[in-house]
């Protein structure tokens, strides 16, 4: 499985944030209410008709139809790119960066969009549960979140997390315990290469399924209540039972706005599904 994106943690050493490379860029767009305007446009060899801009356009109509308001507001950039990561493993589906000089009140979204289409049509499943995904980000890591200075909460890549914050409260309850150094300590070793650390956490998540809902979530608190956040929204209440992993998706609950999110993204998911089967339909 490719990664969304790592948001690394801080323990001594400033690590940069994992990204895709710059020949990676297809497109970059300004995003202003609602709408993006065109800023550069490059072709990758082998993408065929996926460099074609109105895959890209069409990319954002969803965005742009899924997101609320709020959550559209922080986007300053769309960028659409690939790493043509053929066997997903090390590459990224998408990433959010804040945008320098903001204090993380604005946002630059990206999206593989290799990742996003199945030929010449956009797997939905695929697709939305990655916004999923990027929106908590975003909903975890802006100026209400994370202060650029230091706060009474825990140092992550972006900042330091408020006491009260997501994030802040989900290390409390799931993260500070010695099995979380432990994934933390696995997560900074520099002896280990990427792949090694992924098998590690592979081997170690067959006997902790119970726990997390992917070995993927393993890779730090800010990627585990991503990857809960996006079973949140995918799941009913009813379905969940008494497991750590569980517990985590209960977590959300104890939030009225994130159950707001959750039933827009529910609602927006059944319209954007509906609207598209049927344009194939007719098409």
């Amino acid at each position: 499985m490719k990664n969304f994106i790592i948001f690394l943690i801080f323990i001594n050493n400033l690590f940069s944030l994992e990204k895709y490379a710059k020949e990676d860029i297809l497109s970059v767009w300004n995003v202003e209410d609602k709408n993006i305007k065109l800023v550069e446009h490059n072709r990758i060899k082998g993408l065929e008709q996926l460099n074609n801009l109105k895959y890209h356009d069409e990319l954002w109509k969803i965005i742009s139809e899924f997101y609320p308001e709020d959550i559209l507001k922080k986007i300053n950039r769309f960028v659409v790119f690939s790493d043509n990561n053929k066997d997903n493993k090390n590459g990224m589906s998408g990433l959010i960066e804040s945008i320098d000089g903001t204090n993380n009140s604005r946002f630059i979204l990206s999206v593989d969009i290799a990742d996003a289409y199945y030929g010449n049509k956009i797997d939905l499943e695929v697709f939305l549960g990655l916004l999923v995904h990027e929106s908590f980000h975003l909903l975890s890591l802006n100026e209400t979140q994370v202060n650029i200075n230091p706060t009474k909460g825990i140092r992550i890549y972006e900042g330091y997390t408020y006491e009260n914050s997501y994030i802040n409260s989900f290390y409390e309850k799931f993260w500070n315990n010695t099995f979380g150094k432990k994934l933390e300590l696995l997560e900074f070793d520099t002896k280990l290469s990427f792949a090694q650390k992924e098998a590690a956490r592979d081997e170690l998540y067959k006997y902790n399924k119970d726990k997390f809902i992917s070995s993927y979530a393993m890779t730090n608190m800010v990627e585990d209540i991503a990857v809960s956040f996006e079973e949140f929204i995918r799941l009913s209440r009813g379905s969940l039972g008494n497991s750590l992993k569980d517990r985590k998706i209960e977590f959300f609950y104890l939030y009225p706005d994130l159950v707001k999110y959750k039933n827009h993204f529910v609602q927006k998911k059944k319209e954007i599904v509906r609207k598209y089967s049927a344009s194939q339909v007719h098409h």
